[in-house]
């Protein structure tokens, strides 16, 4: 099983990161604290994104889909 976390930066900062189960469990995460920010006077910027532990290297990196989309790409093109 692959591990996944969403990572939450705020202001230029990594301000969290949020294991998740699955990439519809990451999108729910997201759009959450994304609503949050808006709400959050104090967030002049924000990202976010989803991460995937490379069991080899040991190390967390960026996760796309088989077609070579990150989160947002993969859910623009379910739309």
């Amino acid at each position: 099983m692959t591990k996944l976390r969403v990572y939450h930066i705020q202001n230029g900062e990594i301000s969290n990161y949020f294991p998740v189960k699955d990439i519809n469990h990451a999108k729910a995460i997201i759009d959450n604290l994304a609503q949050s920010d808006l709400l959050n006077d104090n967030v002049e910027m924000n990202v976010f994104g989803l991460e995937q532990f490379n069991e080899e290297t040991k190390d967390w990196e960026e996760w796309y889909d088989e077609d070579g989309c990150d989160i947002d790409e993969h859910f623009e093109m379910e739309n």
